[in-house]
């Protein structure tokens, strides 16, 4: 019987990951579909029950859930609770449901590709949500000092507590005027990971990214 996996979140119209997932599955032979569902959190919360019954065989979720789907799971693996958000939920073999976070591993490897660990240096992640939890978290065991950018300080702060790591967190640049506190994290920036939803256009707040002096972080 043909097993169903689907990404949830809001909004997710614009996922292109039904195209590469649904091609993965057919081409390693796997009777499943896999197809993107817009859903609130409380639509998030009764689809983990549908897992745990073992009517849908997974899910992948993206903002703004991946929170959400770190608490409402019954179990955590080691990476999704290093950053207390989640991406992905599997049945385990007692019915329970699992929480794992593959952007731990991915943003480790993007790490690796670009320098060597010991040159992690100076991190610098945009924004305070799942995405950015899982950078802060899979960056902190190699970087020398971390910065989190965000909007809203408290979220960021909220963040740091959650994953343990030490760091500052710095206001996003709401106007012309840049702090020198801003001016100094850029400068000093050896590595930048872009963790907004800034592809969303408006939604995701790309006015907003149009304040911060990204040409700074180019020249570090």
């Amino acid at each position: 019987m043909t097993q169903s996996l689907l990404l949830l979140g809001d909004p997710v119209e614009h996922s292109l990951s039904p195209t590469f997932q649904n091609a993965g599955l057919q081409a390693l032979g796997i009777d499943a579909t896999y197809s993107a569902l817009a859903v609130d959190g409380q639509a998030l919360v009764m689809i983990g029950d549908t897992i745990r019954q073992g009517r849908l065989l997974g899910a992948n979720i993206t903002l703004p859930h991946k929170r959400l789907a770190f608490s409402a799971a019954d179990e955590h693996t080691a990476a999704a609770s290093s950053c207390g958000a989640a991406n992905t939920w599997y049945r385990g073999e007692d019915g329970r449901l699992w929480a794992h976070n593959s952007d731990v591993h991915g943003i480790r490897c993007m790490a690796a590709a670009l320098c060597s660990p010991e040159d992690a240096g100076n991190v610098v992640v945009l924004g305070a949500g799942g995405a950015a939890a899982a950078a802060v978290a899979a960056l902190a065991p190699f970087a020398e000092s971390t910065t989190i950018i965000n909007r809203t300080v408290d979220r960021g702060e909220a963040l740091l507590r959650a994953t343990g790591v030490e760091g500052t967190v710095l206001p996003w640049p709401m106007g012309e005027t840049l702090s020198d506190e801003l001016l100094a994290a850029a400068e000093r920036a050896d590595l930048v990971v872009q963790a907004t939803s800034l592809p969303l256009g408006p939604r995701g707040g790309a006015e907003a990214f149009l304040l911060l002096p990204v040409a700074l972080f180019g020249e570090a």
